[in-house]
């Protein structure tokens, strides 16, 4: 059985969202604009499970759009062009990503900075 197809990984429900939560919180960058994504949810007592799907549908989008961007865009920098396209990589399944979990971990997070 491989590493992936375990269900729990590393204390998080599965290994997408282990995945997405290291890339997440690798550089305070992330972290922040993970922050600045959830904060008027969590101000606003959104549900987890909705914070967290706005989090990882915003990421999503930012990997994807850095990653495959248009030719008259201008480049990305390198470095950020490695971890959208390593978190793109190391995700995968981007559906398998619990969204509930990763909304308990911002709401919490944001609370604590409080």
């Amino acid at each position: 059985m491989s590493e992936r197809s375990t269900e729990e990984h590393n204390g998080h429900t599965n290994y997408e969202t282990w995945a997405f939560m290291a890339h997440v919180t690798q550089t305070q960058s992330l972290v922040d604009k993970a922050i600045e994504i959830a904060r008027p949810m969590v101000e606003q007592d959104y549900y987890p499970a909705v914070v967290g799907d706005e989090v990882v549908r915003r990421f999503k989008d930012w990997a994807i759009g850095t990653v495959h961007y248009p030719e008259w865009f201008p480049h990305p920098q390198p470095e950020e062009w490695k971890n959208a396209s390593l978190m793109l990589q190391d995700v995968g399944s981007w559906w398998r990503i619990d969204d509930a979990s990763i909304g308990r971990y911002m709401m919490d997070y944001i609370k604590e900075q409080a």
